[in-house]
């Protein structure tokens, strides 16, 4: 590989310390958590990695690069409900360390809320 290679751009950076490398990360597809909650509500996903994106029409909001069970075979991209912006540092080195040891897990789950009198989906790190 070309020391030229990381010139190349996707638009996404992935901070330094991550273990997990991707020369395309946007060839990653997403997945919705109604989606995922749907077909397995008991599951549980690994983190690999996290970036900020910063998006005008619908604000900010922290996307990571997960799988089912830290199965590197089945990678998509999740972005955390957006009450999680201003908690998440994707750049921190403890959960840098943690997505690199495996350790940072999340399971979705539901709960009704009295205020919108809907279910609402969210994350829990397990």
């Amino acid at each position: 590989m070309s020391n030229f290679t990381k010139l190349n751009h996707n638009g996404i950076k992935i901070a330094d310390g991550y273990n997990f490398t991707s020369n395309n990360v946007t060839a990653i597809g997403f997945k919705k958590s109604k989606d995922l909650f749907s077909a397995n509500p008991e599951q549980t996903y690994q983190i690999w990695a996290m970036y900020p994106v910063t998006n005008p029409k619908f604000g900010n909001q922290i996307v990571a690069i997960c799988s089912p069970d830290g199965d590197p075979e089945q990678l998509f991209r999740f972005g955390f409900p957006r009450s999680f912006t201003d908690e998440i540092d994707p750049d921190d080195d403890g959960l840098i360390s943690d997505c690199n040891a495996g350790t940072a897990r999340f399971k979705i789950y539901q709960y009704h809320s009295k205020r919108f009198d809907k279910d609402i989906l969210t994350v829990q790190f397990i």
